[in-house]
């Protein structure tokens, strides 16, 4: 019976992140350490040297913790390997990634485009020497191709300030792409007064969930507006795939890291724990060859690596 409330309780964790974004407390533990929720499990699994018929439920609370809880990816098979390959790589500096070490590993990556985040304007462009690079205050983006078209929604829109996103089309070898570079609210704003003043805070963090979910629908119907060619959305969600926000308003693209990434993919890190909020989003002219996390160079987030194929592209020929 013990072991079958763990199960239960590790259920009712996977439906209350759902909620995360939606309610207040939900939201609370969809943003803490969801590392926490194997406690109830490790506690309880000595009991497999006395009984072996816990066995099932242990490991199906793990299962429960580890898929849904933690968002842990499986390995994919690899996509068939095409001609016409597209790499990019997204990264959130909080202003103090070094500007080298990130050139580094988009040479090492062979990256073709780069959505940058909290970087500085002079940074992005001196750190990316021979690349063409379009900034709007400290939203980025770059690539090796030309861009043209470029266009910025500003967060005034909605009653904010900077921008929300950047969109510009990229002329690749093989056909133009339509590239947005976004960078959405943070819910720390809203959980920061929760932590420090309590539930008279909560009116707070319900707005900052209101204004969230206004920025995502803006961005989202701007996007679709502005995609005259096969699309990708690159950036900092500010919002793990199982956010409420994000389902209602993204669930209709495809995600890189979950098509054809591996392990837990946290991209922000914090002193005890990670998460992944940082997003390489495509359309369906796209497929997912690989996706993975980048090396840490001085920011708390990790660059975001993916390498997609448009599938109208022929096969490579021997």
């Amino acid at each position: 019976m013990l072991c079958w409330s763990v199960v239960l309780l590790e259920i009712l964790v996977w439906r209350a992140m759902r909620l995360g974004d939606a309610w207040v407390i939900p939201t609370l533990l969809a943003y803490g350490a969801r590392w926490v929720w194997l406690m109830p499990v490790a506690v309880i699994a000595p009991l497999l040297f006395w009984k072996r018929s816990t066995l099932i439920p242990l490991a199906l609370a793990f299962g429960i913790w580890l898929v849904p809880v933690m968002q842990f990816q499986w390995p994919h098979i690899a996509a068939a390997e095409r001609s016409c390959p597209l790499t990019v790589v997204t990264l959130n500096a909080d202003q103090r990634a070094d500007p080298a070490a990130f050139r580094k590993l988009l040479d090492a990556e062979s990256a073709d485009i780069v959505a940058m985040q909290e970087w500085e304007e002079k940074a992005g462009e001196s750190g990316l020497s021979g690349w063409t690079v379009r900034c709007a205050g400290q939203l980025c983006l770059g690539s090796r191709h030309g861009i043209r078209s470029v266009e910025v929604l500003d967060r005034g829109t909605i009653g904010g300030y900077h921008a929300m996103a950047v969109a510009a089309d990229v002329a690749t070898a093989n056909g133009p792409v339509s590239f947005f570079a976004v960078h959405l609210e943070t819910v720390r704003k809203g959980i920061e007064p929760v932590l420090h003043a309590g539930a008279g805070a909560a009116r707070g963090l319900r707005a900052n969930l209101s204004l969230r979910e206004l920025e995502s629908r803006t961005v989202q119907a701007w996007i679709h507006q502005r995609s005259r060619h096969s699309a990708i959305v690159a950036g900092d969600f500010n919002m793990p795939t199982d956010s409420a926000i994000y389902r209602r308003n993204w669930a209709g693209w495809s995600d890189a890291f979950q098509s054809a990434g591996a392990g837990f993919g946290h991209t922000k890190f914090t002193s005890l724990w990670g998460i992944r909020i940082d997003h390489v989003l495509f359309d369906d002219s796209w497929q997912a060859v690989s996706s993975r996390v980048g090396p840490d160079i001085g920011s708390d987030h990790r660059p975001l690596i993916a390498t997609l194929q448009r599938l109208a592209c022929a096969p490579r020929r021997n």
